[in-house]
């Protein structure tokens, strides 16, 4: 009987705990995912998984749009081109709180090439989910 209930605990506690990944392992996976994958574009369903709802949502939009000119570069690495060593070199910070979630900074490339920094905003949506690119050159009046 011990044993049982013993066992029923440990089954009850191992499914309490979170199975999420962490902002940084959200964020080093889904860039995996989309510069290793051919084809994948701003509004694609795969992308779902990673994206906030509003997020997603709004990349669809504007995908169906006749022209979309509202995107002149590609929204997720804030470049028209990728570089070579992106798919194979992407480095995370240590996620930073912020209003409303977290943000972290990702850097893609080899240190001896073309590198692109971002930073990425991301909320709590069962799991963490990117709200928001920005490249690190991108000015605001506020945020």
């Amino acid at each position: 009987m011990i044993k049982i209930l013993l066992l029923l605990t440990i089954t009850i506690i191992a499914g309490c705990t979170s199975s999420h990944k962490s902002p940084t392992e959200q964020v080093a996976n889904f860039y995996h995912f989309y510069l290793n994958t051919p084809d994948t574009f701003d509004s694609s369903a795969s992308l779902q998984p990673y994206l906030e709802k509003q997020t997603f949502d709004q990349l669809q939009k504007i995908a169906k749009e006749p022209e979309p000119d509202t995107l002149d570069a590609d929204y997720f690495t804030q470049s028209q081109d990728i570089g070579s060593s992106w798919p194979t070199h992407i480095a995370v910070s240590t996620p930073t709180p912020a209003i409303g979630g977290t943000t972290v900074e990702v850097t893609l490339g080899a240190a001896n090439d073309i590198q692109q920094h971002l930073i990425l905003w991301l909320v709590w949506q069962d799991g963490w989910k990117i709200t928001r690119v920005q490249g690190d050159n991108e000015q605001f009046l506020y945020r």
